[in-house]
């Protein structure tokens, strides 16, 4: 990982006599905890968050989620967990960002893991007339491609790239713009211009609250 390499490895004092004596040959630094301290070691704090994330985000998918493939979304854990964390060499980092880059949430697109999902079907993979939309989960995401996700799909038990797809949350509401909202966003661009009017060289567009006309 772009020369992350440990200097020392902190073991449980429980490591086996093999595993120790291998270390000493192959001359890798290690240390033990001190006995019955097991939060003295990093990595049993590391075991506990990740317990805590993971267990977060199962309680999050949708109720007719199959709970069977809850191995399925453990990447988009990890992913979302080391986005949140600092990482230890460099606070001002995640440790995503320490080993991977930046994360481009633009181009990898992220939702809520086991949220159902309708996957757009190309008119290459269907018939004449079959349905244009197939039923799903989503997953996690797809690093490979550009703005795809990745869905499980529980009618051929497979996994599936797709870059069309539709999301129905159950628990968590995904922001949309009503009309109400269009309605309020106009008052409010309405009365800035009248407040504090923009120069002509301003297109009209821009006036108001930045964040909602960015949104």
């Amino acid at each position: 990982f772009f020369g992350a390499e440990p200097e020392v490895y902190i073991m449980d004092n429980e490591a086996s006599t093999d595993l120790n004596t291998t270390m000493k040959l192959t001359d890798l630094k290690y240390q033990l905890v001190p006995p019955h301290q097991h939060r003295r070691n990093a990595a049993e704090k590391a075991i506990r968050t990740f317990k805590n994330h993971f267990i977060a985000g199962i309680c999050s998918v949708d109720p007719k989620f199959p709970i069977t493939e809850w191995d399925r979304i453990v990447s988009q854990s990890l992913i979302t967990l080391n986005l949140l964390r600092n990482a230890r060499t460099n606070p001002k980092l995640s440790p995503y960002a320490y080993l991977n880059g930046v994360f481009d949430f633009n181009k990898t697109p992220l939702a809520p893991p086991g949220t159902k999902v309708l996957l757009h079907e190309n008119t290459q993979n269907r018939g004449s007339w079959s349905p244009h939309g197939t039923e799903g989960w989503y997953i996690g995401p797809s690093l490979e491609h550009y703005r795809c996700v990745k869905s499980f799909i529980p009618n051929t038990y497979s996994k599936r790239d797709c870059d069309t797809v539709e999301f129905f949350p159950s628990k968590i509401v995904f922001s949309s713009m009503s009309t109400d909202n269009y309605l309020h966003q106009c008052l409010k661009d309405i009365l800035s211009i009248l407040k504090d009017p923009p120069p002509l060289t301003i297109p009209s567009l821009q006036a108001g609250d930045n964040t909602v006309t960015a949104v």
